[in-house]
């Protein structure tokens, strides 16, 4: 019984200082949300946590997989609305007992 006592407590301990209790977010700025045609769009990442890659779909087709937190500069192709989505992932080292975490970001610019 002893044993088993034990062997659940280095479970829960292994579990607690593998996986991160803090929640991730996604969090980025446009430098201008209005920009004209042939403009280079440019994002900045306010925070990167502990994240260690990064998905941006522009909203026009184009998608960037980054590992690391420099984002992407885009230049769109036609006028309109387009809404930028940005998907933190943080990987852990240890895939027995944490999961991967993700969080997502959603934000609008208009090129004219």
């Amino acid at each position: 019984m002893k044993k088993i006592i034990t062997t659940f407590l280095f479970l829960v301990l292994l579990f607690s200082a593998c996986c991160k209790k803090d929640e991730i977010i996604a969090c980025f700025t446009v430098t201008n949300p209005i920009i004209s045609l042939g403009d280079t769009l440019k994002l900045n990442i306010c925070n990167n946590y502990s994240a260690t890659q990064y998905s941006w779909d522009m909203g026009d087709g184009t998608t960037y997989k980054i590992g690391n937190s420099t984002p992407p500069k885009h230049i769109y192709t036609a006028k309109g609305t387009y809404t930028i989505k940005a998907t933190y992932y943080e990987h852990h080292d240890t895939p027995t007992l944490c999961k991967q975490r993700t969080a997502t970001q959603e934000q609008s610019i208009t090129v004219q």
